[in-house]
């Protein structure tokens, strides 16, 4: 027996934002609320903006890389600086970013 669904008894359910730069100078600061090892290319981290907005990130390598002290809990602050040529031929462009983080107490 199916029973009959009543929107008033449940809180709807928003999706996680993929955060996805395309433009010099755009960031994404907030808490790292999740590290995740689901990405093609790596890790992926969920943040959480002070407005309450959820955002998974890139598994680019550049971002990999600077992110590799953080912690759950840490405060972030990612900056994307656009794309630079890569040194291997035959590759695309790499994504670049600075992250500054504020480790938590």
């Amino acid at each position: 027996m199916e029973e009959e669904f009543n929107e008033k008894e449940f809180e709807k359910q928003e999706g996680v934002e993929f955060w996805k730069p395309t433009e010099e100078g755009q960031y994404l600061q907030g808490e790292i609320k999740e590290i995740d090892k689901e990405g093609t290319y790596g890790y992926q981290y969920t943040i959480e903006t002070i407005q309450g907005k959820v955002f998974i990130t890139p598994s680019h390598r550049v971002l990999q890389n600077r992110m590799r002290k953080v912690e759950k809990g840490d405060i972030v602050r990612i900056e994307y600086l656009g794309e630079e040529d890569s040194k291997q031929k035959g590759y695309d462009p790499m994504r670049m970013y600075e992250v500054y983080i504020k480790k938590k107490e």
